[in-house]
């Protein structure tokens, strides 16, 4: 299933979501990619104060992708 994010509410919402579905605490999530639990505190309730680095990290820990694309039709392809 995908997840469009357009407001930074929606990803810790996702992120919490998945978290759950996965059965992982904030500490094992956490401590599957070497960030404290309140860092993952921190990134699912306000996720615009986080670090690329710590997103990039919590993907990794959700076994989650992150995709860049144009608004609009997700089929339909571009080169920017």
């Amino acid at each position: 299933m995908e997840n469009v994010i357009q407001i930074p509410s929606q990803l810790g919402q996702v992120l919490r979501t998945r978290r759950a579905k996965l059965a992982y605490n904030q500490t094992k999530a956490g401590a599957n990619v070497g960030v404290a639990q309140k860092t993952v505190s921190s990134l699912e309730r306000h996720p615009e104060k986080s670090t690329v680095e710590t997103l990039m990290r919590m993907l990794s820990a959700l076994e989650l992708e992150m995709v860049i694309r144009p608004r609009g039709n997700p089929a339909k392809k571009s080169a920017w």
